[in-house]
């Protein structure tokens, strides 16, 4: 068999698949897209379609159905999965454009990695990850950073006095740890 003559079986059957699934479905599908509140736009051109229904703890829509073999359970993924006609491929998940995590819009859904999403939240400002001494692997005291940031004493005497590798006190140094603290800040 031709690699063209097998990819168009392929095709075929992803869509008898697809014809099957919806035609099973059809009452939950319109239920489900009955279940969106249709928002004004604030972020994106077009407004967010919200889920009314009930949530997960972390706030995305809860809502069952079984597609293509697969029960899916988060409303954003669902309505990609009815928008594209296929599952998620393996290692991607769905990203929210407009940062809703109720909106169920195809236009602000898109496909993208775990690393992508995680790059958003800290490009949107979304990230909330302790700092400083409430951090649980914290090995110093925000006055001991401080200390290490306005110190000009070489990082071997800094690593040994404070108990902590060379490369900590760089990366203090250079801003890529205790990030929030500032050289010659008064320490209280």
């Amino acid at each position: 068999m031709l690699p063209a003559e097998k990819h168009y079986k392929e095709l075929k059957k992803r869509r008898r698949q697809h014809q099957d699934t919806l035609k099973r479905n059809l009452r939950k599908i319109n239920f489900f897209w009955s279940n969106l509140k249709h928002c004004e736009p604030t972020v994106l051109p077009t407004g967010c379609w919200e889920w009314k229904g009930s949530t997960f703890h972390n706030g995305y829509g809860r809502w069952g159905i079984t597609l293509y073999g697969k029960r899916v359970r988060r409303t954003h993924q669902i309505a990609w999965i009815l928008t594209h006609g296929r599952l998620l491929p393996d290692g991607k998940l769905i990203r929210h454009k407009c940062d809703n995590r109720l909106c169920c819009n195809p236009g602000h859904l898109e496909l993208g990695t775990h690393q992508e999403n995680m790059d958003d939240k800290r490009f949107r400002l979304r990230v909330n990850a302790p700092k400083g001494e409430a951090h649980g692997q914290s090995k110093l005291t925000e006055a001991q950073a401080q200390a290490i940031l306005d110190s000009s004493e070489p990082g071997r005497v800094l690593a040994t006095r404070y108990g902590i590798g060379v490369s900590l006190v760089s990366k203090i140094r250079h801003g890529q740890a205790w990030s929030h603290l500032k050289k010659g800040k008064p320490r209280g």
